[in-house]
């Protein structure tokens, strides 16, 4: 008859103080490594991004100059008047014909 959980007698704990160190030597090793390459992973991400926004800016520079040589109508007038609309409603009186 086989064990019906075979697995579990692969994951039992070092048993000596050798076999202890070693594990802790092991898991700190793979903890610097993935590190490693974490940090790795995170400066490749970076220079794209910093490719990437310079390709933009690349891209959309005859844009940018064409905005700032003509800007928008009422912008950056010094007047100081704003025209437009505005429209006062009382909450307390009811619209005629609603009771």
């Amino acid at each position: 008859m086989s064990d019906p959980k075979p697995y579990l007698h692969a994951t039992r704990p070092p048993q000596g103080i050798f076999a202890k160190a070693f594990a802790f030597l092991l898991t700190l090793v793979l903890v610097v490594v993935g590190l490693m390459f974490s940090a790795i992973a995170l400066i490749v991400a970076a220079i794209a991004g910093l490719a990437f926004w310079g390709w933009l800016r690349w891209k959309t520079r005859h844009l940018r100059q064409a905005m700032a040589d003509r800007p928008a109508p009422g912008f950056g007038t010094t007047d100081g008047v704003i025209e437009g609309v505005a429209v006062r409603v009382d909450e307390a009186e009811s619209p005629p014909g609603r009771a």
